[in-house]
């Protein structure tokens, strides 16, 4: 079947609640990703058992998504962005098991997220001697997160893309928006009247939310 990629490329509704990204920042696929990202985010902590505990502060997205989309086409589609940030994330994320030396070797340095010496550094671009990650340092339950949100969002908003059944679709997308939100832009497409999809529940749900 066709899925309707536009639904969060043109719906305004989806980036109703999103705080305004910074001007700095060019008014194209990166900064639809940028809010797709947060949008997300905070459904999803606000799922999580003390989210809000856990929850990485609003420029650390900024900053990762436009330090890697640096280097990437301008000209990319959306989808094709958001791909791409969750990929190069995902080669972060390594970090949490391998030596950063072994790392390095591996995959090569990420300057815009490493952690040198066992510590998480996320340079401030309008500040390098701040790190944004001073957090994760303190609380480990923190970087933990925020790769298994990682690990979520392309669940719901990349491989959900590429199945067959239309009830997972919107699973998927209620998983990441919320059901309010889909239902206003939806209605009730890619949803049988008699068996409306059941949203996952983080607390019982599998990987990658189960086991949090």
């Amino acid at each position: 079947m066709i899925l309707e990629i536009d639904f969060l490329q043109n719906n305004r509704t989806i980036f109703a609640s999103v705080e305004e990204i910074p001007n700095d920042l060019y008014r194209s696929s990166l900064q639809r990703v940028i809010q797709i990202l947060k949008y997300h985010m905070n459904v999803y902590y606000f799922n999580l058992p003390n989210g809000d505990d856990v929850k990485p502060i609003s420029a650390i997205i900024n900053v990762l998504a436009a330090r890697i989309a640096s280097g990437y086409d301008p000209y990319v589609t959306v989808f094709d962005l958001l791909e791409y940030v969750l990929g190069e994330l995902s080669i972060c994320a390594q970090q949490q098991d391998l030596e950063y030396k072994n790392f390095i070797q591996n995959y090569g340095e990420r300057k815009y997220l490493s952690r040198a010496d066992g510590k998480w550094n996320i340079p401030n671009p309008a500040n390098p001697e701040d790190n944004l990650a001073d957090r994760w340092n303190k609380d480990a339950k923190i970087p933990y997160y925020f790769f298994r949100w990682l690990k979520a969002v392309r669940k719901d908003l990349i491989d959900s893309l590429n199945v067959e059944d239309e009830q997972v679709f919107r699973t998927a997308l209620e998983n990441g928006f919320g059901e309010k939100t889909v239902s206003s832009v939806l209605g009730k497409k890619y949803c049988n009247d008699n068996k409306k999809p059941k949203p996952i529940a983080v607390e019982r749900a599998a990987k990658p939310y189960g086991s949090l």
